[in-house]
């Protein structure tokens, strides 16, 4: 999975309808092609899915950088990893196996 191209980062923390995502190395912010299309990564404003089973959750990037970083981790050594914030804004819900 680390090589998914739309692969954005990881979920380190959740408070509230506020996500704490820890961004994979492999990606800069930027622009990413897709498929032929461009797409703002890493960027505030940005719609992000986070798959959960048969759940989607969507949300939109609101912090990117240090101040993205968790309050629990701001003294741990992930401080110098890359963090993104995430305010959650809705969800998806697959009512059948085969709809996917």
């Amino acid at each position: 999975m680390t090589n998914a191209p739309t692969l954005l980062g990881y979920v380190g923390a959740v408070a509230g309808a506020s996500v704490s995502v820890r961004q994979y190395e492999g990606i800069a912010s930027g622009i990413a092609i897709i498929g032929g299309r461009s797409y703002r990564v890493g960027q505030v404003g940005s719609f992000v899915r986070i798959p959960q089973g048969y759940h989607d959750l969507y949300g939109i990037i609101s912090d990117v950088g240090a101040t993205a970083t968790p309050e629990t981790l701001v003294d741990a050594q992930a401080r110098g990893e890359r963090w993104m914030k995430v305010q959650l804004v809705g969800e998806v819900i697959e009512t059948n196996f085969g709809d996917r």
